[in-house]
């Protein structure tokens, strides 16, 4: 279980952006049935909400019961640490074109400076 401001320091984004993909997204987190003693609400990855499967020789309740296959966690997992990194890699990339244009644009500037004054 992780919270909300854990979540956001871990992978890079902001606290409200974590906060709107847990709540907007019911199937795959929810929230813990605590509270810690802040009032801090704690999360989980809710896997078997977001795979069904149905076992025709069990009952609903024994096949939600079914302890989840390792291969199915890890594959959830990958999938969050796969979304995170490539946030992450997107943040970069804006930030390295918006310092690549700035410098064009001061080098430009330099350049037509040097022009007039000769």
């Amino acid at each position: 279980m992780r919270s909300p401001k854990n979540l956001a320091k871990a992978l890079g984004l902001s606290e409200d952006r974590v906060q709107f993909v847990l709540d907007s997204f019911p199937a795959f987190f929810r929230k813990a049935e605590f509270i810690s003693s802040k009032g801090t609400t704690f999360y989980q990855l809710h896997v078997r909400h977001a795979i069904r499967w149905k076992d025709e020789s069990a009952s609903e309740t024994e096949s939600a019961e079914a302890p989840l296959d390792p291969s199915t966690v890890n594959a959830m997992i990958d999938v969050a640490v796969k979304c995170a990194d490539q946030e992450r890699r997107n943040s970069l990339g804006y930030l390295t074109v918006a310092v690549a244009a700035l410098v064009s644009i001061t080098g430009a500037i330099i350049t037509l400076w040097a022009r007039r004054g000769c």
